[in-house]
């Protein structure tokens, strides 16, 4: 039962360190063959994902009119 209540607790502290990394930029992805840390400066990433930043849809009538 202790090793329930550690394990528990260390999840809590993993999850509360990671969400602090990922206020500041950090992104950490673990799979398979490791882990992969990625950084993002806030300044670079403003631009994206904006309304001018999104493709205009491409219109279904291609008849010609």
């Amino acid at each position: 039962m202790y090793m329930f209540k550690f394990i528990k607790e260390w999840l809590k502290d993993y999850d509360e360190a990671m969400r602090e990394l990922n206020k500041a930029g950090f992104f950490i992805c673990h799979h398979s063959h490791g882990s992969l840390c990625h950084y993002v400066e806030d300044k670079l990433n403003t631009h994206i994902n904006t309304d001018d930043d999104k493709l205009d849809t491409v219109s279904k009538n291609n008849r010609p009119s």
